[in-house]
């Protein structure tokens, strides 16, 4: 992950590892052989260049993610591309299960006015950082940060007439809401396509 190496437990990760055992050794970190997730030592952050942006990376004991999931870089480099080949100058994107902002803060960086949502404070105030690491590129008034949850949000859209020309659905297996509700929530994905449905202006697909 940019310039740090990093070990990851993946149950799908099937193929021989390509680094000799010498380069593993190099990780900054170390795993819980039962659980995957990182183990002692302190929190560690870096930051990864993302062509003209800037992203903090972030790892910290008891947890196996980073702040990015690298195999999603198509699909913010396709963001960028749909959004520029729009006529609209501006136009609006809403990214639900937003995590820590890397594609709100592409689809920002091209031109987009993005609404942010997401259930987690830490992971909304790790999105806005995201985003002040670019000044030259982004500008704070472009994301609206909506700490909700996301379900209760698309109602609410719908409700109010709102539209967008883009909508990222990408949710975790698991999460909370606001209210500390804990549950699965990737089961139950395909049950808010249809409420989110009349809020998408079809200018641009709606991905998942």
């Amino acid at each position: 992950m940019g310039t740090h190496i990093i070990q990851r437990d993946e149950p799908k990760a099937w193929w021989k590892p390509t680094l000799p055992k010498s380069e593993w050794q190099r990780a900054v970190n170390q795993l819980d052989a039962k659980t995957g997730v990182t183990v002692g030592g302190k929190e560690i952050s870096w930051t990864l260049p993302l062509q003209d942006l800037q992203i903090r990376l972030r790892l910290t004991p008891g947890s196996r993610h980073v702040g990015a999931f690298p195999e999603m870089a198509p699909q913010w480099l396709w963001l960028q591309q749909k959004i520029r080949a729009m006529k609209d100058p501006k136009p609006k994107v809403l990214n639900l299960f937003g995590y820590t902002g890397i594609a709100s803060v592409m689809a920002a960086a091209a031109g987009a006015e993005v609404v942010h949502v997401d259930a987690s404070r830490p992971s909304l105030d790790w999105a806005r950082e995201n985003l002040e690491m670019n000044p030259k590129t982004t500008h704070s008034s472009t994301v609206r940060w909506m700490l909700d949850d996301a379900f209760a949000f698309v109602q609410r859209e719908v409700r109010r007439g709102n539209q967008y020309a883009g909508i990222l659905l990408d949710p975790p297996a698991m999460g909370r809401d606001p209210r500390a509700r804990f549950g699965k929530l990737r089961s139950n994905s395909t049950n808010s396509s249809p409420p989110a449905s009349p809020c998408c202006g079809r200018k641009m697909p709606c991905s998942s």
